[in-house]
């Protein structure tokens, strides 16, 4: 196994354990309606707690493009939309990172109540290539 995908897999490991201790209300960082992950430009939370919510937008893409939008590897949190507008073209599945369980579309880590797995259609959209005929909805 490579250093960089070691890496990611802690990455995504340590991001489902902080996401599961959140849903089981053992994870004291976030308070009141504080997002979990927000939007640096919108300010929408990108990985609400509950499902039901909206669902979420959180995912990870090329490095190249994260720094095309202007942002620091460790630099935050962009919904679609905001991402989109920063690199002014629509995002295809080319651009989503791969091997990586955030971006998976199995639909095994709905089923095991991962809040990051129930993604918007947006999202859905982008990672799959399809069209969505109602482009302002999330």
């Amino acid at each position: 196994m490579t250093r960089g995908l070691a890496a990611q897999l802690t990455a995504c490991l340590a991001l489902a354990t902080a996401v599961q201790l959140h849903q089981a209300g053992l994870d004291d960082r976030y308070h009141g309606n504080e997002p979990n992950a927000p939007c640096r430009d919108c300010r929408i939370d990108t990985l609400p707690a509950d499902p039901g919510a909206g669902g979420a937008e959180y995912y990870i893409v090329d490095s190249r493009l994260w720094a095309d939008a202007g942002l620091a590897p460790d630099g935050g949190y962009l919904c679609i939309g905001c991402l989109e507008g920063r690199v002014g073209r629509r995002l295809c599945p080319a651009d989503f990172t791969a091997r990586v369980a955030i971006n998976s579309l199995d639909p095994e880590w709905q089923r095991r109540g991962y809040a990051w797995a129930y993604r918007t259609r947006r999202l859905t959209d982008r990672m799959t290539g399809q069209l969505t005929l109602w482009e302002d909805q999330p």
